[in-house]
């Protein structure tokens, strides 16, 4: 079991690994950048170059990808614009939102599909067992 464990989670990397690429990729196709979300309309041009290179926007994809990866491996998910505060800050507040979905989803789930199970195995081929397993 702790094979299996193990190999599953190292499985997951090279999948982690591509969707942060997806990602990124998707995020350089958007029109604009980070900067543009973030500057003020009357922010001078070499305030606005300052930022660029302090963001390393003007740098190549690559080397964005390679800061943007250090960044979050330190838990540094940069600032939210739409917040003004930092993203690891409005994550925990809206986590525990979905957390608490997911479980309310979970044991609904449960506790319609448990007694769903046992009533099709205690009542094979009848009529209520195909019709619950087969509901649309």
């Amino acid at each position: 079991m702790r094979q299996y464990i193990t190999r599953r989670l190292l499985q997951m990397i090279p999948v982690l690994i591509g969707v942060s690429v997806i990602i990124f990729l998707i995020f350089q196709a958007a029109p604009g950048d980070a900067l543009t979300g973030m500057m003020d309309p009357k922010m001078s041009y070499e305030t606005k170059q300052k930022l660029r290179k302090q963001l390393h926007l003007d740098e190549p994809g690559i080397v964005q990808y390679k800061y943007w990866v250090q960044n979050v491996l330190k838990g540094d998910f940069g600032e939210s614009f739409y917040f003004k505060q930092p993203v690891g800050k409005v994550m925990n507040t809206y986590i525990w939102n979905s957390f608490y979905l997911s479980l309310a989803s979970f044991i609904l789930s449960v506790l319609i599909a448990i007694p769903i199970g046992v009533i099709s195995a205690t009542r094979q081929y009848s009529f209520m067992d195909y019709f619950l397993l087969y509901l649309p």
